[in-house]
Parts: C-alpha cells; sequence; structure tokens
C-alpha cells in the first residue's frame, strides 16, 4: 500500500475469494485508513456480525458491497456464483432461516486463513489465492484438501517474483 500511496491512488479495494477469512483484514483496513485511502470492501457478508459492523464504521469504510447469496433458478442458494456449495433452497425454507440456520452456513463462518492448515505451512503462502470455493469445487467438496495444481501456480509466481 505504501507504494500505491506514492503514486497517487486513492481508492483500495478489497475483496477474494472472500476477504473476511484473512485474519489481519481489520489490522490491513486500518493501515489503509491510516494512509487515507477510499476503503471498498466486496463480501458474501456470511462473516459479517454486529462486532464487525461497528469496526467498518469506526474504520469509516466507503462503501461495503455484499452479495446476498447467489440463486439458482432451481432455488438452491450458494456463497457465490463459483461456489458449488449448496447452503439451502428458497422453495423449501425462508431466506431467514437459510441465513441464520443453515449448517453449511454456520461452518462457513468459523472458516479463517488458519483454518486451511496444510496451505499456512507452504513456503509459496504469499502467492497464494486462497479461494475456497476453487477448493471446495476442485476437491469434490472439501475446500480444506490441498490441491496441487494450484500449489504450483503459486510456486510459480513465487519464482516470477524473485527473479
Amino acid at each position: 500500500m505504501d507504494q500505491v500511496t506514492e503514486s497517487g491512488t486513492l481508492v483500495v479495494l478489497f475483496k477474494g475469494g472472500e476477504a473476511l477469512i484473512h485474519n489481519d483484514l481489520i489490522q490491513i483496513l486500518l493501515y489503509a485508513r491510516n494512509k487515507d485511502f477510499s476503503i471498498i470492501l466486496l463480501t458474501n457478508g456470511i462473516l459479517i456480525n454486529n462486532k464487525f459492523i461497528s469496526i467498518l464504521k469506526q474504520i469509516n469504510v466507503a462503501f461495503v458491497q455484499v452479495s446476498l447469496l447467489c440463486l439458482t433458478a432451481s432455488g438452491n442458494f450458494s456463497p457465490c456464483p463459483g461456489f458449488d456449495m449448496v447452503l439451502g433452497n428458497v422453495y423449501k425454507d425462508s431466506v431467514r432461516d437459510i441465513w441464520e440456520s443453515s449448517p453449511s452456513i454456520k461452518s462457513l463462518r468459523k472458516v479463517t486463513n488458519a483454518s486451511f492448515t496444510a496451505y499456512m505451512k507452504c513456503d509459496s503462502l504469499d502467492y497464494c489465492n486462497i479461494c475456497p470455493a476453487k477448493l471446495y469445487n476442485e476437491s469434490g467438496g472439501d475446500m480444506f484438501k490441498i490441491d496441487r495444481c494450484f500449489c504450483e501456480i503459486a510456486k510459480s509466481e513465487k519464482c516470477s517474483a524473485i527473479k
């Protein structure tokens, strides 16, 4: 952020995967605020709670866009358009019941970057885009399973950055 501040950048946008799973997001937002950026946050909203809303107000985030889950023609809700996990079905349950009671949403609300323990040990982590949707879809439903293809991409990115 220091470099883009020097270049005259005024706005910084945080998105994902899901930005809210980053363990240091609040510190990063505070740093962006101290650099006087206008801050935009894109999220699926699953991890937003009253405490986080209070923090966003204190930081004075300019804009928060919440995608209220992806709704398919069959009535299925998923965390985002690229995420094959079904959280509920609007034809069987109310949106409120899905939002508050879905076992899948409850489990997703517990996920942080630290939940991806195998990835946290990787020496190419700084070059890895941990996207729960991609990992879930590619593994057939286990977002915590290491996908060697994504690891190779991260290692290649690391090599390119070092050169």
